[in-house]
């Protein structure tokens, strides 16, 4: 036994580097290289799970596959959020969202200045400047594109 990431997936050591054993076994039991590298499954192939185990690595219950056919195969067996399920909609008090984002130029009030500006016919490049930002940036926070908690 190995350690495993936060979703269950087995790792282990192999080439110098940290990688998740499902893709590890697969490999080793079918003797499947497909890159230059010996023994290293390109990132660009999955190897999907046929029992829905992430810590299994018995390569009968492996095969490969694309990233499109392991999301539809997770979202056909309930795996995947959709809609008023999503993560973010169940909790959206957990998003990084306007001035909690550590890299955010612009405050709350600075956004609602922002609009009420361009409403009272200010022009967008006019706005930028005062606030040192892209055009782009104006027009996305004036058509609710970003911003639009506030």
């Amino acid at each position: 036994m190995g350690t495993h990431t936060s979703d269950g997936y087995g790792q282990m050591q192999w080439a110098g580097k940290v990688r998740l054993a499902h893709r590890i076994a697969y490999q080793l039991a079918t003797n499947v290289t497909l890159s230059d590298e010996p023994k290293l499954l390109p990132a660009s192939v999955c190897v999907l799970h046929i029992c829905d185990n992430p810590s299994c690595c018995n390569p009968s219950h492996l095969r490969l596959g694309t990233q499109g056919e392991n999301v539809r195969d997770a979202a056909s067996k309930g795996r995947l959020r959709f809609g008023d399920a999503n993560t973010s909609r169940l909790y959206p008090h957990r998003l990084a969202r306007g001035e909690t984002i550590g890299t955010a130029k612009l405050t709350a009030t600075d956004v609602l200045t922002i609009r009420a500006r361009s409403e009272l016919g200010d022009t967008q490049a006019g706005i930028a400047a005062a606030y040192d930002i892209a055009i782009s940036t104006v027009q996305r926070i004036i058509y609710r594109q970003t911003w639009k908690h506030i």
